[in-house]
């Protein structure tokens, strides 16, 4: 049953985010001392456990296929910029210092560096190539790596503060009980700096879409959001990014 739970959400971003607000409301209740009602409290530390064990299950996947990608940045081919990439990048304004290639359907920059899947390199042309190119180094001419550092630190030591001095109801002293609370005070961190760097991380790539706009043309970085994209997909965001048709609306806007 779990992990039918567990499939259900992961399909799902609209069904997540109901899941986390759940788990932040739950905790709310837990461990508000305005309601102490103790069937009450009860009913929220049961349902907690639960949600949690959909929860760590959802974050471990995210977190592995980051890790995936780690590893295949570990071990990416790396070639000289071209003189196309070498262009584009000086009229945004912007150093390049190696391009990676890799397995799938990505784009991405980690430093002065702007890796390429093999898959991406296939489907789009050459226009739409640069225009994605021109969509990461919008994230490097906009500082958005250190932004999003700066913004999950600050998120990070909100979330910490708040479960330090998240009050704790006296008939849950006791250790066992006290384990399963500190657990769950720790996916409701996760589940907040979450929930919190949702709408930064969007606007971050709403900023650097403005850029490949710009510098690729509109409707190149267009077609390529839908040649790369999943086509039953659209419509659908993810706590990375906004959905494609989203991204899409923003650029025929600018």
């Amino acid at each position: 049953m779990l992990g039918e739970l567990y499939r259900y959400f992961k399909v799902n971003f609209g069904k997540r985010l109901i899941l986390y607000s759940a788990i932040l409301i739950g905790t709310t209740i837990l461990g508000t001392p305005l309601l102490p009602n103790v069937a009450l409290k009860l009913a929220s530390l049961i349902f907690l456990l639960g949600a949690s064990g959909v929860f760590v299950p959802i974050f471990v996947s995210q977190f592995a296929s980051h890790f995936k990608l780690l590893f295949m940045h570990r071990n990416r081919v790396k070639l000289p910029v071209s003189k196309e990439i070498g262009d584009l990048s000086r009229r945004i304004g912007v150093r390049v210092k190696e391009l990676g290639i890799v397995k799938g359907c990505t784009a991405y920059v980690i430093g002065k560096t702007i890796v390429l899947g093999t898959e991406l390199l296939e489907r789009l042309t050459f226009e739409q190539r640069q225009a994605v190119v021109a969509h990461e180094l919008g994230h490097i001419k906009k500082r958005h790596r250190m932004l999003s550092a700066f913004s999950l630190l600050l998120i990070s030591t909100v979330a910490f503060y708040c479960c330090t001095n998240l009050y704790v109801p006296t008939f849950f002293i006791e250790s066992q009980i006290y384990l399963m609370l500190v657990v769950i005070m720790n996916v409701t961190s996760l589940v907040f700096v979450i929930m919190t760097f949702i709408p930064i991380s969007w606007y971050l790539e709403m900023k650097a879409d403005e850029v490949a706009a710009e510098f690729g043309g509109k409707e190149n970085i267009k077609s390529a959001l839908l040649a790369i994209a999943d086509k039953k997909d659209l419509k659908e965001p993810s706590e990375t990014h906004p959905s494609i048709l989203e991204r899409i609306k923003h650029i025929d806007k600018l």
